[in-house]
């Protein structure tokens, strides 16, 4: 990897033993809802609306996930930007002090894990060891209706915002006037990623606390380059420490969802989204790299090409004597959610999910191409399948 890239974890040798698989949580806001009983999804803060309403079962849900198994847990943060708290009605200064509240609860949760495995009577494995990861989703998690899982951003952060049966665009056309805006859309979408980080950054016990960081469920090229340019500014700052992170992407019915230019139905190749990540040529070339790559929210049948096709990306990008980026992994339970309505189209897939996942993760250690893997759960999961998966990995 590029000098300017910190590894996920210690470079391992032995890229196909069990040891470099580390077990994430599951879907923190629909476990809010289905193991917990909250009512989180007609609010634009999902999660963080129930850290400022009921921080006790923000913790409870973190320690269900840790007793389970997992070794990184997720912050309630992935919706939280100023711009949403604004749209709920908060003032900045609430939003700051939310935003820090919701990394106090998940190191609350760690540190009543640790506690817990002190017990010389405590269940579970010997190692309480667990990272916290800050969760931050897309630009498009903030807008009405959510667009992580289509791209369709208003300007300046793209073309023009999602029209209800109307002529949808996600990218820009390929002449000087398109490739200018496609331009001012990187800027502007770099700007919102960085004003969001310092929000955390600027806050010394918030950072602090924090082990990784994860920008989740990102649908447009654009934005994963975007990102690279918030990480570098935030990275020239002084006094703000390093942390490793990672891009994860989102690929509904297996294709990326940014399409090749305005008004065409072809979707990005796997390749170029790998590209947008790791490439450090050209105007990418002072930009750092991401830790690790991931899959989130993705269905469980449309990973395997999908992966395949960002292996080949990876190897072709990172020379074998370089050190490989981790892969993250983890796709929903199977249910299909619809951002209109806000509801779930429940599939009758749950009871192989783990199964499923454990095989996936096993073939892909088996090839080498990743420094590790990190493998867990996204939406529809909740602590029952992330125990299924740490016990399977165990065995």
């Amino acid at each position: 990897m590029s000098s300017a890239t910190l590894p996920l974890y210690p470079s391992c040798v032995d890229h196909s033993s069990k040891e470099t698989l580390v077990i994430l949580d599951g879907g923190l806001g629909t476990t809010l809802e289905q193991t917990f009983g909250l009512d989180i999804s007609n609010t634009a803060l999902w999660s963080a609306k129930a850290a400022i309403e009921h921080p006790e079962v923000i913790v409870a849900a973190h320690l269900a996930f840790l007793r389970a198994g997992a070794r990184i847990i997720l912050t309630s943060t992935y919706q939280c930007a100023l711009s949403t708290f604004q749209t709920a009605g908060y003032a900045d200064a609430d939003a700051y002090a939310i935003m820090a509240a919701c990394v106090r609860l998940a190191a609350e949760a760690r540190l009543r894990f640790r506690d817990e495995q002190s017990r010389p009577d405590a269940p579970g494995p010997d190692n309480p060891a667990a990272k916290i990861v800050l969760s931050l989703g897309p630009f498009g998690a903030g807008l009405v209706p959510a667009q992580e899982f289509d791209g369709f951003y208003p300007p300046p952060f793209g073309p023009r915002g999602y029209t209800p049966g109307g002529s949808n665009c996600n990218a820009f056309g390929g002449d000087a006037a398109g490739q200018a805006a496609e331009e001012a859309a990187t800027a502007a979408l770099a700007r919102f990623h960085f004003e969001r980080l310092c929000v955390f950054a600027d806050d010394e016990a918030t950072w602090a606390g924090l082990d990784f960081i994860a920008f989740e469920t990102v649908p447009l090229v654009r934005e994963i380059r975007a990102i690279r340019r918030a990480m570098a500014a935030l990275e020239a700052r002084r006094g703000v420490g390093r942390k490793p992170w990672w891009i994860s992407f989102v690929f509904p019915e297996g294709q990326f969802p940014e399409s090749v230019g305005d008004g065409e139905r072809a979707k990005i190749p796997v390749r170029s989204v790998v590209a947008a990540a790791l490439q450090t040529d050209g105007r990418l070339e002072h930009l750092p790299c991401p830790s690790a790559l991931g899959i989130n929210c993705t269905a469980m049948d449309a990973i395997p090409r999908v992966l395949a096709e960002m292996e080949a990306a990876v190897l072709e990008f990172r020379a074998p004597e370089q050190d490989r980026p981790w892969l993250v992994i983890y796709p929903n339970g199977g249910d299909v959610y619809d951002p209109v309505s806000q509801t779930w189209v429940v599939q009758d897939k749950r009871s192989v999910w783990a199964e499923q996942l454990t095989e996936l993760v096993a073939e892909t250690q088996s090839r080498g191409v990743w420094a590790g893997v990190v493998a867990g759960g996204c939406c529809r999961t909740g602590p029952e399948d992330i125990a299924l998966l740490s016990k399977l990995h165990r065995r």
